[in-house]
């Protein structure tokens, strides 16, 4: 029921129309011979050219290691795809600069990274990533910035704090009262993130956006 309740409720950045039509747009660029590679993808199967690596030997997974020691050879892949993994990593840049280690010139990186969700294990979480903080990291002399955009918009942002305040409360009652609480409160408050699609019009809608993605080539 908990992994119901993260996976098609809490957790849903994946799967946004926005993430959908952006990340569906970097493979169908992917052709043979080209090989991509999706970091910290979990059991997700993004393309049959694109290669699983996580730090967890688990189904689906291809490679088990680390993204800030890549077991590719220079200028090998044309497609590098990190979804959310970044705020698990001890050091992103570190694993940016492998990424354009890997990829050839003209390759393409898409990131999405999260900006308002609470704690959560993956196995550790230790960051939390503006729109500027990618503009700061993929346009500069190594990158080349196609398109920047809201993975999920402020109606999310929202939806997870009050999800969680509502959690914390009832935990300051009694500590199992978490989960549940939380697991009612994703369900009542989901109207809260109908207005994510109206985050766009609004030049504020990115103070509580629940997350950016970003497309950049390597130069």
């Amino acid at each position: 029921m908990r992994q119901l309740l993260v996976s098609n409720l809490y957790a849903t950045q994946n799967r946004s129309r926005a993430v959908k039509l952006a990340l569906g747009n970097c493979l169908r660029a992917l052709a043979p011979p080209e090989w991509g590679l999706n970091l910290g993808s979990s059991s997700t199967r993004l393309h049959p050219r694109v290669i699983n690596l996580d730090i967890s030997d688990i189904p689906e997974v291809d490679i088990v290691a680390s993204g800030n020691r890549l077991p590719f050879r220079d200028e090998s892949l044309a497609l590098v795809v990190a979804q959310e993994d970044h705020a698990h990593t001890p050091d992103p840049f570190a694993v940016c600069a492998e990424v354009q280690r890997v990829l050839r010139r003209g390759g393409l990186f898409y990131l999405q990274v999260p900006f308002q969700i609470g704690w959560h294990s993956g196995p550790r979480d230790y960051w939390r990533f503006s729109d500027d903080a990618l503009r700061e990291i993929l346009d500069n002399e190594d990158w080349n910035l196609l398109e920047l955009g809201y993975s999920l918009g402020y109606g999310s942002g929202f939806y997870r704090i009050a999800v969680e305040y509502a959690a914390i409360t009832a935990s300051l009652i009694a500590r199992p009262l978490y989960l549940p609480t939380k697991a009612i409160a994703a369900l009542l408050l989901v109207p809260f993130r109908w207005v994510d699609g109206l985050t766009r019009f609004s030049p504020e809608g990115r103070r509580i956006a629940g997350g950016f993605f970003a497309i950049a080539s390597k130069r």
